[in-house]
């Protein structure tokens, strides 16, 4: 006698199987390098630094004047010393009301082959939520010319944060291969 679950399960599972090819978060054998933002943020300025909160789980302005954070991901690039950034997210935490967060990404490299520095600005609706956090990505189609990499071997971000919102962690997506 047949079970009568087994095919929603089989199209359940097939239905996750897609999904995940479909959505996948990076390309295939990307290495994400992960870092809490207390390891790679820090004020913009002296001044900023002042409202600025560097507790175990976030960099968060604690003040009552939006100041500017700056972070730079660790990029530990291929064997061969190659640069393979094909993606970054920053994790923002809000502990007020709804406030919109704008960040500039920059891409750049150590190297004179890498070209001008490539500028990208981004924002987005982070709620008022002490318990979750709101993404922030960056792609290389967001930056001019939208290659699958980016050419520098660098990555930093410029942030604008609101009183009562905080930048939890980050993730670099290195496409090792």
């Amino acid at each position: 006698m047949s079970n009568p679950t087994m095919p929603a399960v089989s199209l359940l599972l097939a239905a996750t199987c897609v999904a995940a090819a479909v959505l996948a978060p990076r390309p295939a054998g990307a290495m994400r390098v992960v870092a809490q933002a207390t390891a790679i943020c820090q004020g913009a300025l002296p001044a900023f630094e002042t409202s600025i909160r560097k507790r175990p789980l976030a960099v968060q302005n604690e003040g009552e004047a939006t100041a500017f954070v700056t972070c730079s991901f660790n990029n530990p690039g291929t064997n061969t010393g190659g640069s393979r950034i094909s993606g970054a997210t920053v994790y923002l935490q809000n502990m007020g009301s709804a406030r919109t967060v704008s960040c500039t990404a920059v891409n750049s490299g150590a190297g004179a082959s890498t070209g001008d520095a490539l500028y990208a600005t981004k924002s987005v609706q982070v709620p008022g939520d002490p318990e979750g956090s709101t993404a922030l990505e960056f792609i290389p189609d967001d930056f001019a010319g939208g290659a699958f990499l980016l050419p520098g071997d660098s990555l930093s971000l410029s942030c604008s944060l609101a009183p009562g919102v905080g930048i939890t962690s980050t993730v670099l997506v290195n496409n090792n291969n």
